[in-house]
């Protein structure tokens, strides 16, 4: 028998929007579910349900091809880092820049 999910995950945003008005539109709605740490990275802890929101969020409503969005999450395991956005960008946090501290 598996053990049982946990309830909540803790997020971090950071996100390189190259339209204003998307940009603008996705912060507004980031806004509604985490805090923002600077213009463009948000973090906070978050029911599995909202979850798969700023998920459905990034895939419905950013351009892939121009805007780049990095989530960083953890539930009572590593940190887990996704990225969606062209694959020649670079990312938002370098490697090596120091913890990341949930």
């Amino acid at each position: 028998m598996s053990a049982p999910r946990p309830e909540f995950a803790r997020v971090v945003v950071a996100y390189d929007i190259v339209s204003d008005k998307r940009r603008r539109r996705f912060h507004k709605r980031l806004h509604r579910y985490l805090l923002p740490v600077q213009k463009s990275v948000f973090h906070g802890t978050l029911p599995h349900t909202l979850y798969a929101e700023i998920n459905r969020l990034v895939e419905r409503e950013l351009d892939l091809e121009t805007d780049r969005v990095n989530l960083w999450t953890t539930v009572n395991q590593p940190l887990r880092h996704r990225i969606w956005g062209p694959p020649e960008r670079k990312s938002l946090i370098p490697v090596g820049a120091g913890p990341i501290i949930l």
